[in-house]
């Protein structure tokens, strides 16, 4: 009964203080499926890659997968428990996701989220890539 006790007391102490328990996203996952603009087939073996915006304005490759035989891609995110206060800003990251296969124009999205608030993952709706 104590140890309950004393567990209340912390976060009372931290909601107080303007802290709370959350899940940063220390690196962005997407969830999509990639088609052909065309004939709406999926496309398979696409390359998925996500990259970050330092802040030195240069991009660096954070994570890279293929789509399956469905056109289907999911890259999981990776992230870790910690406090946050809710007076401090959030910090906004770009990301740039790109896909890429042969025959196929490149597409880019750049996307902004914050360590804090995520998401976690970006759902985004059916990708269709045009033919070069």
């Amino acid at each position: 009964m104590r140890i309950k006790i004393i567990i209340l007391w912390i976060i009372c102490i931290f909601s107080l203080s303007g802290c709370v328990p959350v899940r940063y996203t220390l690196k962005p996952g997407i969830s999509t499926t990639i088609i052909d603009a065309q004939t709406k087939t999926p496309i398979e073996n696409a390359i998925i890659k996500i990259y970050k915006n330092t802040e030195s304005d240069k991009w660096i490759e954070i994570a890279s997968e293929e789509s399956d035989n469905k056109g289907q891609c999911l890259i999981k995110s990776k992230g870790k428990w910690g406090l946050h206060c809710l007076m401090m800003d959030s910090i906004v990251h770009k990301y740039a996701i790109t896909i890429e296969k042969e025959n196929y124009k490149k597409y880019t999205k750049e996307v902004y989220g914050t360590i804090a608030t995520g998401p976690a993952i970006y759902k985004l709706e059916k990708i269709k890539l045009e033919k070069n």
